[in-house]
């Protein structure tokens, strides 16, 4: 039982929360406040551990100890973090590994350093050098070097969807054992903030190659150890003492209960089960944070967060009926997006044409004008069944689409598009698979069709050519456009930001021309969390700041 005087502390803490919590932006209307840029050109940024404290009132001062527990959507298929793509495994593994840079975990639009405390870009933006941390240890105590930094870049680059994060590398040289040097095939705009995005972590070389790969194993310096994981039942780190960053982690430790059903979930967040219902799960519809802000008024946290997720629905453009332009486009012009949002986010979100970031977005007003996105739908759909019949098909169609089992999120994209396309005579065959068969086949493109749900985590619109092609991506996209290459090309390598934005317009208007997803928008959502979780700070996307290290329990 509780003591009268905890029971006073967590209800101040309570009010206290929900005052921050009514102060906060409108949710879904104003983008993160500005984006993390490259150093400039010949100079170097020094970025410190973390940010220097802002003083604190006594009762607000950070406080070691206890478990954070939250909730993780799905089991992952395994722990490697270069060879797998999915939320599920960085979500829960991340926290045992760092990155050469990161995004601020307090000030998340900010880049900083991680296990690199300096790092430069040289004049002609190919060569890009990071200085090491001293006595940086992994989990097992060995030294962490620029070899380890070295391998786990190459590893990384050699897997299509992840290496999509450091593109264009030509060679990476580790000249001394503090010092990290990539080499680029060509200038990129913009590369240090792929690099610090969340999902590039450094393994530890020895390691890797005595155990073959990372399927169950995680040995990295982050602020967590890796202690167990029963599938279908928890995943466990605990603190790493020897961590880097004085005085961090807070915790004691952390545990992720993999808990599918979202009434469960939620079931699981009332009762105290979790602290935290949000990232690592992607988080709460408008309606559910209506529940919980109904039923635990005056007791939790509910707050909006920048989910950042992009829902599409990829044809193959190897397959019948998908190989011919007009039958894509024709379920391009039928697609309700505002039903769409309506169905997949309650609402909560903004239509897009494809995956360019919000500053870098066409407006909602310019979307509503091209075909696809205009109202009424009459005139789209008038003219979606005249390119079927063009395509052979004036009595429609019947194929098939792949859904991941597992995330209710996919199986409403597929109905809601299945409904859509209904409409035009495309008849959608529905069939739920493990996440092992999705993968391999999207990566064969031996389906017909899927869904994807994926996450912009870095305001940056190089990121788009994991997206937007199957070359460099495999993710989002079963078509190489040799017309939205060459714009992305051409955007990458341009340091002034106002002619890179007129180039991922024109790929905007590209994507509703080639087709190579139908899309419905971005989709946000809210987080939950107990007043005694204190500073946590939602990132750009569920993506960044996986890490814990600055939170702690107030009770």
């Amino acid at each position: 039982m509780l003591s009268t005087k905890l029971r006073v502390i967590l209800s101040c803490l309570a009010t206290l929360w929900l005052f921050l919590a009514s102060c906060a932006p409108a949710p879904g209307l104003q983008p993160p406040a500005k984006s993390a840029a490259a150093p400039a050109s010949g100079t170097t940024e020094v970025a410190p551990a973390t940010p220097a404290p802002t003083p604190k009132p006594a009762a607000q001062q950070p406080k070691y100890g206890g478990i954070l527990t939250a909730i993780a959507a799905s089991d992952p298929p395994d722990l490697d973090i270069h060879r797998q793509s999915t939320y599920a495994t960085f979500a829960l593994i991340a926290p045992s590994y760092s990155g050469l840079l990161q995004y601020d975990p307090l000030e998340n639009d900010r880049l900083i350093g991680d296990l690199a405390d300096k790092w430069e870009m040289s004049p002609d933006g190919k060569v890009y050098t990071f200085r090491l941390r001293q006595g940086v240890k992994t989990h097992d105590g060995a030294p962490f070097t620029s070899e380890d930094a070295q391998f786990s870049l190459n590893r990384l680059g050699e897997f299509a969807p992840m290496g999509a994060y450091v593109p264009f590398v030509d060679r990476v040289e580790a000249p001394e054992k503090d010092t990290v040097r990539v080499v680029l095939q060509r200038p990129v705009a913009g590369w240090a903030t792929l690099a610090g995005h969340g999902r590039v972590l450094m393994g530890s070389r020895h390691v890797i190659e005595s155990k073959g790969n990372l399927k169950w194993t995680a040995v990295g310096t982050g602020p967590y150890k890796f202690a167990e994981y029963v599938p279908g039942v928890s995943l466990k780190l605990v603190k790493n003492k020897d961590y880097f960053v004085p005085g961090r982690p807070y915790l004691d430790g952390l545990t992720f209960y993999v808990i599918k059903d979202t009434g469960t979930q939620m079931a699981a967040f009332r009762t105290h089960q979790a602290r935290f219902l949000g990232p690592p799960t992607y988080g709460l519809t408008p309606s559910a944070a209506d529940v919980l802000k109904k039923d635990l008024a005056g007791k939790a946290v509910v707050a909006p967060y920048y989910r950042m997720a992009f829902s599409v629905f990829l044809p193959n453009p190897l397959k019948k009926p998908w190989d011919d332009i007009r039958v894509r486009r024709a379920a391009f012009l039928a697609t309700d997006r505002d039903k769409g949002l309506a169905v997949v986010a309650d609402g909560f979100g903004e239509l897009a044409v494809t995956w360019a970031p919000r500053e870098w977005a066409l407006t909602q007003d310019e979307i509503r004008k091209m075909p696809g996105f205009r109202k009424p739908k009459d005139q789209d759909i008038e003219a979606a069944r005249r390119l079927m019949a063009e395509a052979g098909y004036p009595r429609g169609v019947k194929t098939s689409i792949i859904v991941r089992a597992g995330y209710s999120d996919h199986e409403k994209l597929a109905t809601f598009f299945r409904d859509q396309f209904a409409a035009i005579g495309i008849d959608l065959d529905l069939r739920i698979v493990d996440y092992a068969i999705y993968d391999r086949m999207r990566k064969d493109r031996t389906l017909d069709s899927m869904t994807s749900l994926s996450h912009f985590d870095v305001s940056d619109p190089n990121m788009a050519y994991r997206y937007v092609t199957f070359t460099y991506g495999q993710m989002a996209s079963l078509l190489d456009d040799p017309k939205m290459i060459e714009l992305l090309d051409k955007q990458s390598v341009m340091l002034d930001k106002g002619e890179r934005k007129k180039i991922i317009s024109e790929l905007q208007y590209r994507a509703a021309e080639a087709v190579p997803h139908i899309p419905i928008g971005w989709q946000n959502a809210y987080l939950g969390h107990w007043p005694e979780v204190m500073n946590y700070k939602s990132g750009y996307g569920p993506g960044n700041n996986m890490k814990w290290q600055d939170v702690w329990l107030a009770g």
